[in-house]
């Protein structure tokens, strides 16, 4: 039972968010020493990871059929009954631990994001465009929970040129990442799902548009992630990236990229769009593996 928790909760997601608010906070901790941490912060990051796993679970509850057509052997094998208890014991907790951070407008952040969720997995999730930007926006908005937690920051930027100024704006580079990434994700997971959402009637994007325009889409969202890459190799040293950090960044993301769009254009069968998304987790967590490096060069 324990496995088939941690597979609802999709905990390797929840330990790599883990991660996220851990290295951002090292980052404002080494590149912006006027920041100050305080222990309520872990309130904030775990209403997220809570309100995150909770999502995972609903999510769960609504594709048990699709799961099913879509032949999913990783999904959890929880009865429906059991899924719904533990997104009512992730939702509560999750609303109390963000009433602990004292934030009234994270409070009314958290509670907007669940019900958005439960929307999602209920009516959104199987309409095209709308549906995968839902899930994009909202995991654009976990990098930027940082601005919430430091509210010091606005302060701070209103009112000097520093260099430092270019280290705040790291979050934003990775929110702008985890929406891209995750958008892209999401197209690929629906032509990898195109048979059993068809024959549940689903209206994603493959079957409204078809699966060459739902592949060109993603190519096209792939091209811009490698832009914005692009941009930031070449501007290395006008925004204080050292050399070790810009060879991980190329070995760990920039080929993987191009990789992956070279994937992309080549797929035809699902277990081509499997490898893909795979790929697109690689390139993900390796982002966090990128801004560590940055921290400690």
């Amino acid at each position: 039972m324990v496995k088939d928790i941690t597979k609802a909760i999709r905990l390797k997601n929840l330990i790599l968010l883990s991660f996220i608010f851990f290295s951002l906070e090292l980052l404002l901790h080494f590149k912006a020493p006027f920041t100050q941490y305080s222990n309520t912060n872990l309130f904030a990051y775990l209403s997220v990871i809570l309100t995150a796993a909770a999502g995972y679970v609903i999510n769960d509850f609504f594709d048990k059929e699709s799961d099913i057509l879509n032949a999913k052997e990783n999904k959890t094998k929880l009865s429906r009954k059991r899924i719904l208890i533990l997104f009512y014991i992730l939702t509560l907790a999750s609303i109390l631990t963000s009433s602990l951070f004292n934030n009234q407008f994270f409070f009314e952040l958290v509670i907007g994001t669940h019900l958005i969720l439960f929307i999602y997995s209920w009516k959104l999730k199987n309409l095209p465009i709308i549906g995968n930007l839902t899930i994009a926006i909202s995991a654009g908005i976990c990098p930027l929970i940082i601005y919430i937690t430091h509210p010091e920051i606005k302060q701070f930027l209103s009112t000097t040129n520093s260099n430092n100024t270019i280290e705040l704006v790291i979050p934003f580079i990775y929110a702008c990442l985890s929406f891209l990434t995750t958008f892209t994700r999401e197209i690929i997971k629906d032509i990898e799902d195109y048979k059993g959402d068809k024959a549940l009637k689903a209206k994603t994007i493959p079957i409204i548009f078809s699966k060459e325009i739902a592949k060109s889409l993603a190519i096209i969202l792939l091209l811009a992630i490698s832009t914005l890459i692009l941009i930031i190799m070449l501007n290395h040293n006008n925004i204080n990236i050292k050399l070790g950090t810009l060879i991980v960044l190329i070995t760990l993301i920039f080929i993987p990229l191009i990789i992956t769009i070279r994937n992309t254009v080549l797929a035809k069968e699902k277990k081509d769009y499997t490898k893909i998304c795979n790929l697109l987790k690689f390139i993900f967590a390796s982002s966090n593996v990128v801004l560590l490096v940055h921290i400690f060069s």
